[in-house]
């Protein structure tokens, strides 16, 4: 009788055990899975700019290739021959096109999730940007008849690279809400 009645306690008791042992085997496999599911879930929520982020620089590189492409085939222009004459619509173009350029590549690294500052990847984009100018003119100078190196063309460049960052920092400041 007493191992009769001792028996079911010993069963209910083997069995808490075992349940026990479950529980510890399952808990981190439940956090895990949790932890998996939270990360998939953070993943879906992730800005709908990352869908691109393959194709982050194309528009960059793309502009890159126009700004080749017009140097190598628009006819050189004349250079200035009085001072007034220095801010002209070649001047102006070279700014506006170089501050595309520059927004452009901070586009591409903003869409691959980089924070863009000032220092490191601003002055990088710009120092790319700027000697990207430089070396058209020299090609321009060295290869392209009818085209003319111009040390003006070369400032216009690096303004507007550097307007470009600025322009793209307060574009992203107004979309954020941020002064």
């Amino acid at each position: 009788m007493f191992f009769a009645e001792s028996l079911p306690k010993l069963n209910q008791v083997s069995e808490n055990r075992i349940s026990t042992k479950r529980k510890k085997i399952q808990r981190p496999y439940t956090k895990l899975k949790n932890v998996c599911i939270y990360q998939v879930s953070i993943m879906k929520e992730k800005s709908s700019l990352e869908k691109f982020s393959r194709f982050a620089f194309l528009p960059a590189i793309v502009w890159t290739l126009f700004i080749l492409l017009v140097s190598w085939t628009v006819a050189g222009i004349n250079l200035p021959e009085r001072l007034l004459d220095l801010i002209s619509t070649d001047k102006v173009a070279h700014f506006i096109v170089y501050s595309i350029l520059t927004c452009l590549y901070l586009l591409g690294f903003f869409i691959k999730g980089k924070e863009i500052k000032f220092y490191p990847l601003g002055l990088f984009v710009i120092t790319a940007a700027s000697l990207y100018g430089v070396m058209m003119e020299i090609l321009q100078y060295y290869f392209f008849p009818g085209r003319f190196f111009e040390i003006l063309d070369i400032v216009a460049n690096i303004s507007g690279a550097f307007a470009g960052f600025y322009l793209f920092r307060l574009c992203k400041n107004i979309i954020n809400g941020q002064n």
